[in-house]
């Protein structure tokens, strides 16, 4: 699927002032582009990959259509980090050739980020947009997901009591996944 479909699409539901910035592995061999959505009058922003998607992760849906994904992350706006760290996880998924709700890319943000205590991220639902849905076409479904930042401790906790029970703790103290100074959630 060509990419400015993928980024129109993405665009409709996260809404913002686009740019798109191609990053690069460390040894140039790989690329993905990220369009960072910038929201008016704030610091908040959204980035999302775009191109992740012609990257086969041996899926499908229910209906036999090709399960393709592209990532989300929320952020602050003019913070080169978080398209570090999104391009890190995008190249990870390319690696392994695979992707899905609830997987924990590891050390990921450490080479980026020193200073935290997050290290990791999950990939979980895009709930923070009100507008999302998949992009379909006749043999394809591409699905977006959320790369959420989490600590040593929480992917501890993920993995023994679950995706599920982990949201409900983010829920219940409203983190703030844009922070990377915060505390834990669990």
């Amino acid at each position: 699927m060509e990419a400015k479909k993928i980024a129109q699409h993405a665009l409709e539901f996260i809404g913002g002032q686009p740019t798109v910035n191609a990053y690069y592995n460390e040894d140039e061999s790989k690329s993905i582009d990220i369009m960072e959505c910038k929201e008016n009058n704030s610091e908040d922003t959204t980035i999302a990959t775009i191109g992740l998607s012609a990257f086969d992760i041996a899926k499908t849906t229910e209906d036999g259509k090709d399960l393709r994904v592209e990532l989300l992350m929320a952020g602050l706006a003019g913070t080169d980090v978080f398209g570090q760290i999104l391009s890190q996880v995008a190249f990870e998924i390319q690696d392994m050739g695979d992707c899905y709700f609830g997987m924990i890319v590891e050390n990921v943000i450490s080479p980026y980020v020193t200073q935290t205590n997050l290290r990791h991220v999950i990939l979980m639902s895009p709930v923070f947009w009100d507008k999302y849905k998949p992009l379909l076409t006749d043999d394809t479904c591409v699905t977006w997901l959320l790369a959420v930042p989490i600590r040593d401790d929480e992917k501890d906790f993920i993995e023994k009591h679950g995706v599920d029970a982990f949201d409900e703790a983010m829920a219940k103290v409203n983190i703030n996944v844009t922070d990377f100074l915060r505390t834990s959630c669990v």
